[in-house]
């Protein structure tokens, strides 16, 4: 006959009938902790059990026989060997497999007892956290661009006036060499001034240039909705530093009293966390498990999934040292998968 009792375990999690390779419930780099949707999560848990079994072995037995001799009682001991059975035991290592099923996002959007994602107040605070935001944005219109350079003209004087042949005395020969000289100069004076023209109109673009540049802001300040990502992380961050972590099991408060209170354990801040979310829109899920915190201390825990751009996304909010899709508080590999939830059952 056989006896087992459990002593220690741990976790190894693999994929499902359909073929998926997923080795962990975690990704490998605990700095991304995304959780594909695929197949369900088949556990095997490793444990050292005690197995019991009889031996059969000789006892020796010391018996009190009392008899008369002369009229008087004497006592007498008469060995004998008797057999009996004793119990030992031995270490055996066993593997126990189960399913946990990875709940699709569509069946994570309601509101529930303790999850009350339609309430006035949660649905309240979620807008006040989710409100518009202004950010920073590069500016959409181009920077002004400087006027091409154009080099300030040789000042050219004014000609004299016109010569007339009069003034020379009917030679002709001497007017017309004065007259070529004058022509020459003048149309000098005249491209001088089509120049000079281009330039100060250069002048004036490059001004107007400087004065454009000056006002000019490489980036904006634009209003915008939240985007899925930011609402998530948002009430993360609300959740994070709103609550204070209280000890106790299960749930006590539910979203709605835990917002409240201010206060409450994993299960608690979870509750919260998960009907911000679904009062957001966003799909959130329950996951429990088993871990090991970095203070060496195992045991059973409570933590959400929000579901944004296809992907799942944990968020522990118990620790400031956890942020979205990142758990710094406890060890992520090691931890046993119990259960994932859309509606937690206790």
């Amino acid at each position: 006959m056989l006896f087992t009792i459990c002593i220690a375990c741990c976790v190894f999690i693999s994929s499902g009938a359909t073929g998926n390779n997923i080795t962990s419930i975690e990704n490998v780099n605990e700095n991304q902790n995304v959780l594909e949707v695929n197949a369900d999560y088949v556990v095997t848990v490793k444990k050292q059990v005690k197995v019991y079994y009889k031996v059969k072995k000789k006892v020796k037995i010391k018996k009190k026989i009392r008899y008369k001799s002369k009229g008087k009682w004497k006592i007498k001991y008469k060995t004998k060997y008797k057999y009996r059975y004793v119990y030992k035991y031995y270490y055996k290592t066993v593997y126990r497999t189960y399913t946990v099923r990875d709940v699709p996002p569509s069946e994570c959007k309601g509101s529930t007892r303790n999850c009350q994602s339609t309430n006035s107040a949660i649905v309240s605070k979620m807008k006040s956290i989710t409100t518009l935001i202004n950010v920073t944005v590069p500016n959409p219109e181009p920077a002004p661009k400087a006027p091409t350079p154009i080099e300030k003209p040789i000042e050219v004087s004014e000609p004299g006036p016109e010569p007339q042949l009069s003034d020379f005395g009917g030679n002709e020969t001497a007017y017309n060499e004065l007259w070529n000289a004058w022509n020459e100069t003048n149309t000098t004076y005249a491209n001088y001034l089509e120049v000079n023209q281009t330039y100060n109109q250069y002048l004036h673009d490059y001004n107007n240039y400087l004065t454009a540049l000056s006002q000019y802001k490489k980036t904006i300040t634009v209003t915008r909705a939240q985007t899925t990502m930011e609402k998530a992380n948002s009430i993360f961050e609300f959740v994070q530093h709103y609550l204070d972590y209280s000890f106790y099991y299960n749930t006590k408060y539910g979203a709605v009293g835990t917002l409240s209170m201010k206060k409450g354990n994993c299960v608690d801040h979870t509750h919260l966390l998960i009907a911000l979310a679904r009062a957001a829109g966003i799909p959130a899920r329950y996951v429990h498990g088993q871990c090991t915190f970095n203070s060496g201390f195992r045991t059973g825990h409570v933590w959400a999934q929000l579901y944004v751009n296809g992907k799942w996304y944990n968020a522990d909010a118990i620790s400031f040292s956890n942020k979205l899709g990142t758990i710094a508080n406890w060890n992520t590999a090691t931890y046993t998968l119990k259960g994932i939830y859309s509606s937690l059952p206790f």
